[in-house]
């Protein structure tokens, strides 16, 4: 998922691209990073982060 996020953001800051391919390339950004937060959500809610209960 963080691949999906940074790939087409680096392709996006490094080639010279048209518009219409710049914002797909945002929206699989989008996806990334929705996949990010969820996996970090998920993780979170099951206590996958750590044992420790002064970091939950």
């Amino acid at each position: 998922m963080l691949a999906l996020f940074l790939a087409p953001l680096i392709l996006i800051l490094a080639v010279p691209m048209p518009g219409w391919a710049a914002l797909s390339l945002a929206m699989v950004m989008g996806i990334g990073m929705a996949g990010v937060g969820m996996g970090v959500m998920h993780d979170g809610l099951h206590g996958a982060i750590s044992k420790k209960t002064w970091v939950e």
